[in-house]
């Protein structure tokens, strides 16, 4: 019976973590990102450094509606969204060339702040605060979805 009491002493201050791979029976949902999300993703994160007064979840919503982005990554009409494009990429009529996508987000990610197309892209005061970030967009990025 001691030898009972010892060892459920023991275990009760045991916490079991796993194995921390997971559960390799249970298939994992969870694709990888679209080009559009991972276009949009570049670009807010550009926009809210630069422009502090910016909330990302403001900037994710209103970049994924924005007019004429897709068309500045190479996508063809009547694709106008990054919305757009996430919808047409999942339905396999439109897809990214993944080595210009890379060049795209790195050359997003080297825009400089105090460029004024950056400074454009989002315009605070505006009634239409994101109507100039398609010419924020370099055009190595023209080709991401090619023809």
């Amino acid at each position: 019976m001691r030898k009972l009491l010892l060892f459920a002493f023991l275990i009760s201050g045991c916490q079991y973590e796993g194995t921390g791979t997971g559960n390799p029976m249970q298939q994992s949902n969870q694709s990888p990102p679209s080009g559009a999300e991972r276009a949009r993703s570049v670009i807010c994160r550009k926009l809210t450094a630069c422009h502090t007064d910016l909330r990302p979840a403001v900037c994710y919503d209103a970049v994924w509606i924005q007019s004429g982005v897709a068309s500045k990554l190479g996508a063809q009409a009547p694709i106008d969204t990054l919305k757009d494009s996430d919808s047409a990429e999942s339905k396999d009529t439109l897809a990214f060339d993944e080595t210009v996508l890379n060049q795209c987000e790195n050359s997003i990610t080297a825009l400089d702040c105090a460029s004024q197309t950056v400074q454009d892209a989002y315009q605070s005061g505006a009634s239409e605060p994101f109507a100039l970030l398609p010419a924020m967009i370099p055009s190595v990025c023209g080709q991401v979805y090619p023809p």
